[in-house]
């Protein structure tokens, strides 16, 4: 039978992977479209983790500590932290207009389309999980960019089509 500490580690533990479990419910649903969510959710698995980790650092002392946090838990929460940031990146930066690969050519961070996805999502239009406002601007950019490029190739395909009317696409 377990002690009431080692009841609390487990909670704390449970606290700690609740965020990932939820990312995981949300980013497999096959009823939504997802693709737009991608960011926030790692986002909100980013602040777990780093507030886990701070709050162990401002009360390691405190045994009576809300969080429960063990030595065992804060080095997970440490190690867990380490990978995220090799997978994904910066996500103070989350918008490149190419592609980053890391070891064996493997992505690093957030695919752009994800992060345009995002952007173009009326649900996120302030971009509140991007902290960057320069990066923010880039991505505004692109997006531009990316319409101006999609009208002309709109225009050539409707002067390569001589019998289509004005306003047929």
């Amino acid at each position: 039978m377990l002690t009431d500490p080692e009841w609390g580690h487990i909670e704390s533990l449970a606290g700690l992977l609740q965020p990932w479990k939820v990312a995981q419910q949300v980013l497999e649903s096959e009823k939504i479209v997802t693709s737009s969510l991608v960011l926030p959710h790692l986002r909100i698995v980013y602040d777990k983790l780093a507030t886990y980790i701070k709050d162990a650092e401002e009360s390691p002392d405190d045994d009576d500590h809300q969080l429960h946090l063990s030595a065992s838990l804060v080095d997970l929460a440490r190690r867990m932290m380490e990978d995220f940031k090799k997978r994904w990146g910066d996500l103070d930066i989350p918008f490149h207009r190419e592609v980053d690969r890391g070891a064996q050519k493997r992505q690093v961070g957030i695919h752009p389309n994800f992060v345009l996805a995002h952007a173009l999502d009326p649900r996120f239009k302030n971009l509140s999980f991007i902290s960057n406002e320069d990066n923010k601007e880039e991505l505004w950019g692109a997006i531009l960019e990316e319409m101006v490029v999609a009208r002309k190739q709109q225009q050539l395909a409707q002067v390569s089509t001589p019998n289509s009317l004005p306003g047929d696409s």
